[in-house]
């Protein structure tokens, strides 16, 4: 169960905190786990398409959700450019029957020529067709012509959470925001556990605000369903990544996205990470993160109260089998 007791009343710390010297002592795994080779990739996409097989009779084939097929310059006119990225673009359209608002994502088949590409675009079809939550982007219809693949997704014209974070003067949240919006990342999360799939990707540019504010997670290109068993990939964004996925040797569950509820969590109400390169600024060396997480302890801001200090804590234990969640 991926977040049955983060919910509201216990979802998010207090102010200014940092990444202080621990004792768990890894920093030669967590050194050789943060050195992204080429050849380190193509071992761990082979691992990754090796996990076990474990806990598929307790969750069951994924949901069949019928997703219909779209005419994208037929039925839709554009309205502007939301954002752009590896893949392509999205764009904010209208249906033209109705006036329904939508995004469109556009994936160049262009740039699907790696096939790292391939898996992660079709993951992210597999996860959002399945996934029915009020806190997961949905999806609303598919199209493919020779150039793009298109899916039309649920539209979140409140933006990124990361956006909304640094336009404070502060680049953090007061308390209460901050458990609100946890509390709806541990819903989408619980509600993407139930199918199986471990996320790998929390951080605040993936997590959108609807028009009502509530919060969505989006880009679920590594989403992947693991059930009991375990992958062995290295994804996801280094200062969220839990220690297990650091160090790789033991591959990592659904419990490694708990971790980064807690990260999230301290990121939100401390402005930083709790793992962070100090001397890093904009470019933090992912060794030295990879060794802060591996190593240390959250330092946690004796002003926050004793349900966010207990809940962060227990977020981020270093093991996963004990973990908040896990």
């Amino acid at each position: 169960d991926a977040a049955s007791s983060k919910s509201g009343d216990d979802a998010a710390p207090g102010d200014d905190g940092a990444a202080a010297s621990g004792g768990a002592g890894a920093a030669a795994a967590a050194d050789a786990a943060a050195d992204d080779s080429a050849a380190e990739d193509e071992k761990d996409g082979d691992a990754d398409d090796d996990d076990g097989d474990d806990g598929w009779q307790q969750f069951g084939p994924l949901p069949q959700r019928e997703v219909p097929a779209i005419n994208p310059k037929k039925q839709f006119k554009t309205i502007a450019l939301l954002g752009s990225g590896a893949f392509g673009r999205v764009s904010l359209v209208r249906r033209k029957r109705d006036g329904a608002l939508f995004a469109l994502k556009v994936c160049s088949k262009a740039h699907l020529c790696d096939k790292r590409m391939q898996e992660t675009a079709m993951r992210e079809r597999e996860a959002v067709a399945a996934v029915d939550s009020d806190f997961v982007i949905r999806l609303h219809g598919t199209h493919q012509d020779r150039d793009a693949l298109y899916w039309l997704l649920e539209p979140c014209m409140g933006g990124e959470l990361f956006d909304r974070v640094h336009s404070t003067t502060t680049n953090k949240l007061t308390s209460a925001a901050a458990r609100f919006y946890v509390a709806c990342v541990a819903l989408a999360l619980a509600d993407m556990h139930a199918l199986g799939f471990v996320y790998r990707d929390l951080k605040m540019e993936n997590v959108l605000i609807a028009a009502d504010g509530y919060a969505k997670l989006a880009d679920l290109g590594f989403a992947k369903r693991v059930c009991d068993g375990r992958t062995f990939t290295q994804r996801g964004t280094p200062e969220y990544m839990a220690p297990e996925v650091v160090v790789k040797d033991t591959g990592h569950g659904l419990a490694a996205d708990c971790w980064c509820v807690g990260v999230l969590a301290f990121e939100l109400m401390c402005g930083y990470t709790p793992f962070r390169d100090n001397k890093g600024g904009d470019n933090p060396d992912p060794s030295v993160v990879g060794r802060n997480i591996v190593r240390q302890e959250p330092r946690i801001p004796a002003r926050w109260d004793d349900d966010a200090a207990d809940f962060v804590r227990r977020c981020l234990d270093k093991d996963a089998g004990t973990r908040l969640g896990g």
